[in-house]
């Protein structure tokens, strides 16, 4: 049997902390003076040595992603939903019509307008955090168990049988238009 745990690094290559961020520091930078190996960085990812020492990496500590090249928090992008809504949110990445993407799951029981949504967050977020899909339900689904229920959440974005879903951008104005039509 092996043990699985968050996988820490150590040597010359790993820096003193995060540049003005220091209870950033405090979580994922950690000194050991009792092994000489200085400090030691936690990298949030999970992982286990087999009987080789060949390390395998499971998945991560937190929700941290890689969307088109970009670093982000799922929990981050929640919370800039939940201030611009006053709702609660649940922003989850997977596999749409063959596509990865971002869907935030907003639990209200007023109708809100995706369109006036993304409008918003274009304001506060870049384009790469922006949810392709959001939906807006009166519940979040959990398991027997009391869990959040993400399978459950993630097949109300499928359509109905005989539904053409479009996951392509479109420009919302002139300046996005003529940007977009300069590209294609």
């Amino acid at each position: 049997t092996y043990v699985t745990g968050e996988i820490v690094i150590s040597g010359c290559g790993v820096g003193l902390g995060y540049f003005n961020e220091s209870e950033l520091t405090a979580t994922k930078f950690i000194s050991n003076e009792k092994s000489g190996s200085g400090i030691f960085y936690k990298t949030g990812d999970l992982g286990y040595y087999d009987e080789n020492g060949i390390l395998y990496f499971l998945g991560r500590t937190d929700d941290q992603i890689k969307l088109n090249g970009v670093r982000l928090e799922l929990g981050a992008v929640a919370d800039k939903i939940k201030t611009l809504t006053k709702c609660e949110c649940i922003v989850l990445f997977g596999e749409y019509f063959q596509e990865n993407i971002l869907a935030a799951f907003i639990r209200t029981s007023t109708s809100l307008t995706e369109n006036e949504l993304k409008k918003s967050l274009r304001e506060v977020l870049p384009y790469a955090q922006i949810p392709q899909q959001m939906l807006t339900v009166k519940s979040f689904p959990v398991t027997a168990n009391g869990k959040l229920d993400k399978k459950m959440l993630w097949s109300q974005l499928l359509p109905k049988e005989n539904t053409r879903v479009n996951t392509k951008w479109h420009p919302d104005n002139a300046k996005e238009k003529a940007l977009y039509e300069s590209l294609v």
